[in-house]
């Protein structure tokens, strides 16, 4: 866990591969989460995706395309959609939508105390 999100009545699905994947050749990380278009997994390296939207069943959708679609991809998406917030989490940085990050609470970790 690292953060608490207000849902302020919508719904949140979040989607990754920090569960579940499968150590390939030379330990490579294989997600479970694949690119329609490739059959492969995502060349982002998207770790956790984390939608808010109104709908469950849209929340669900955005979270997966989020970490098939990368930080660059899913901004693209929210610009011509709009309607959902997401926080995206990579090996180097947590990103969030504007409106997610006044609902998001990021949560210290034990050695920050």
């Amino acid at each position: 866990v690292f953060g608490v999100v207000d849902l302020g009545g919508g719904a949140l699905s979040t989607s990754g591969d920090y569960l579940r994947h499968a150590e390939g050749e030379g330990r490579h990380r294989r997600g479970m989460i694949l690119d329609p278009r490739t059959g492969e997994p995502p060349a982002h390296e998207v770790l956790s995706a984390t939608v808010l939207s109104q709908d469950g069943v849209v929340a669900e959708a955005l979270s997966t395309a989020a970490v098939v679609l990368g930080p660059a991809g899913i901004a693209a998406v929210r610009d011509r959609l709009g309607g959902f917030e997401a926080v995206l989490v990579t090996p180097g940085a947590v990103l969030a939508t504007p409106g997610l990050r006044e609902a998001f609470l990021a949560r210290r970790s034990d050695r920050d105390e």
